[in-house]
């Protein structure tokens, strides 16, 4: 019957991967004790792993009202406020930590946080000195201060960060690209070809791996082998999901999990290896045989869901997955779930899925992507276009895809100049894309006045893709308003050919107007 113990054996159990039976022990602390603020601190810290942000707050807050100079409390509070987009309130609560620890670390890493999103670069590396190294072997330190010196132009320093990152976490897509990009941008082009070919040669590489990988094989002046990966980053696909890669061979992978066959440090591994052998029906088994023996962890079911997602089974990997959301919900579980809930068909639970985590994070950057998309299918611009541009301040102009939507967007309420912007900041960020390409040509050709500048832009896109019914169809409108009708015939025919598009009727109605 004691608060304090209970609150202890929460964060073994947790720190154990058993979320799940964690929860239970801080709310055993917390009925014993309802004014003891460290019980209510990590409920807090649990309810933000398994809810999300705005329940975590109510437990935080309900906690200070008991112990309002608590350091570590303020620290949980401030950083919850900073992910919720509260800004002024964290600036506020970092600086109540230092009134009581003046030397205190993490406020002044929250405030280096807090420096950077606001693009003021000097003021947020003279935050981080503060820290006077105390968190350097901390990721998310290592991570922000190697986007610092990168922002900086102290690229060997910035690669010394994301190198420290990236050793210490080889699976980490982010701390992958950024060290391979801050290489690249420092010239040590034949280093990033060696170290990141392999992984840009996999299926589930990201377009900005593959633009780094085919810039640095340009600058080697082998453009032959850039073309491969830059025609690679321009196409618009979703990479399939692939697992890891191990270093092993199976069977050696299969003696450690046969020697170790509850740790799941040895049995991962080898379920990796099973799945790159083809042979998902074996992963699947050592997947719920290690998911039933910690059915309290939230990575156990991810890891069957996983399993079932690779092998194609939507319906099995979406249920494992809405299970491991149930103890814990971060965003890559987000993302694999709605993943799984779209490749079912159910697009409407994917909606409502995405709606439940946004009330509980109500600023997440994400799942405001992923809900601005559902809403521009439904064609619901005004709806859409605030909610990009609100996207477009929090992130930055760097998405080609946000902006191309945004560009799209703006389009539609005819806000032609505001396109055209948008256009402009999708093609500088993926100028081979032929979606970059074809949002700019259409919203130079809604303007009306550099016909020619459009038309350019609507045959590279569609030349990148010439499948593309809408695509063509635009083009076919920019080579009719310059009186090549003979063009603009051809082209119809040829998107007529391709099958449904929203403006098939219109194209249709061109079509004859042309004879």
């Amino acid at each position: 019957n004691d608060s304090e113990l209970w609150v202890e054996i929460a964060r073994l159990r947790f720190l154990g991967g058993e979320q799940k039976q964690a929860l239970e022990a801080v709310e055993r602390a917390v009925d014993l004790a309802p004014e003891n603020p460290k019980a209510l601190q990590y409920h807090g810290q649990l309810t933000r792993e398994q809810l999300g942000l705005l329940p975590a707050l109510i437990w935080f807050e309900r906690a200070l009202k008991i112990a309002p100079n608590d350091v570590n409390l303020l620290i949980e509070y401030a950083a919850t406020l900073g992910d919720l987009g509260r800004h002024t309130e964290m600036l506020a609560a970092t600086r109540k930590i230092l009134d009581a620890d003046p030397d205190n670390p993490n406020a002044y890493f929250m405030q280096a946080v807090l420096a950077a999103r606001a693009g003021k670069t000097s003021l947020a590396r003279r935050l981080i000195l503060k820290t006077e190294g105390k968190l350097q072997n901390l990721p998310a330190a290592l991570l922000v201060d190697g986007a610092l010196e990168y922002r900086a132009g102290n690229l060997n320093q910035a690669i010394d960060r994301l190198q420290r990152l990236y050793v210490r976490q080889p699976n980490n897509r982010m701390a992958m690209q950024m060290l391979a990009r801050a290489m690249q941008r420092n010239g040590e082009y034949a280093e990033v070809v060696r170290r990141f070919r392999s992984a840009a040669d996999r299926p589930d590489a990201t377009p900005y791996l593959l633009t780094v990988v085919g810039r640095s094989l340009e600058q080697l002046d082998r453009r032959e082998d850039a073309a491969i990966y830059l025609n690679s980053a321009a196409q618009t696909f979703a990479p399939a999901m692939q697992p890891i890669m191990v270093p092993d061979s199976l069977p050696v992978l299969a003696l450690a999990a046969r020697d170790k066959p509850n740790d799941a440090r040895a049995v991962i591994p080898y379920i990796r290896g099973l799945l790159a052998a083809g042979q998902a029906d074996k992963a699947l088994a050592e997947a719920k045989r290690l998911r039933d023996l910690n059915t309290g962890a939230a990575d156990a079911h991810l890891l069957v869901g996983d399993v079932q997602m690779i092998a194609g089974r939507w319906p099995e990997a979406s249920e494992a997955y809405r299970q491991g959301a149930a103890i814990r919900m971060t965003d890559l579980t987000l993302l694999r779930t709605l993943a799984a809930i779209a490749r079912t068909g159910a697009d409407a639970d994917a909606r409502l899925f995405n709606g439940q985590y946004l009330d509980r994070n109500p600023f997440h950057p994400m799942a405001l992507r992923i809900q601005s998309m559902a809403v521009l299918d439904a064609g619901q611009w005004p709806i859409a276009a605030p909610m990009l541009r609100d996207l477009r301040d929090r992130i930055g102009p760097q998405d080609a895809f946000l902006m191309a939507d945004l560009a799209m967007a703006e389009l539609k309420l005819g806000r032609n100049g505001q396109a055209i912007e948008a256009a402009q900041a999708a093609y500088r960020a993926q100028p081979a894309s032929p979606v970059s390409a074809h949002i700019w040509g259409l919203a130079l050709l809604a303007e009306g006045k550099r016909l020619a500048d459009a038309e350019a832009l609507l045959e590279k896109a569609h030349r990148s893709n010439p499948g593309n019914g809408f695509m063509a169809w635009n083009l076919a409108r920019a080579y009719k308003a310059q009186n090549k009708d003979e063009a603009a015939r051809n082209l119809l025919r040829h998107a007529l050919s391709r099958g449904a598009f929203p403006e098939r009727d219109q194209a249709e109605a061109m079509m004859k107007e042309l004879g």
